[in-house]
């Protein structure tokens, strides 16, 4: 299982839940999963051409230390602690 948290991202999907545990070994796996337990999220997550939206960003946690995610769906995450989906954030 993979803890995903949602950093201000779904509220209306989730119930306001901000975290959630699901099966994945891949981005793509998880997203299905989280869709799963609250539809919506991949369509909102994921394109019409099978590709992650710009407006999100991809954390992985990994002992302690969080790093960016490549927005591949199909690359293989790993052992991370958690998995963080969050806006992008633009400022000027």
């Amino acid at each position: 299982m993979t803890k995903v948290r949602f950093l201000s991202v779904f509220p209306d999907l989730t119930g306001g839940r901000r975290e959630s545990e699901v099966e994945g070994r891949t981005l793509r796996e998880i997203i299905a999963s989280l869709d799963e337990a609250f539809p919506g999220i991949k369509a909102r997550m994921i394109g019409p051409g099978g590709t992650l939206y710009p407006g999100f960003m991809v954390l992985a946690t990994r002992g302690g230390k969080t790093e960016p995610c490549r927005p591949e769906l199909d690359m293989e995450i790993g052992d991370v602690d958690e998995v963080i989906i969050a806006p992008v954030a633009a400022g000027g």
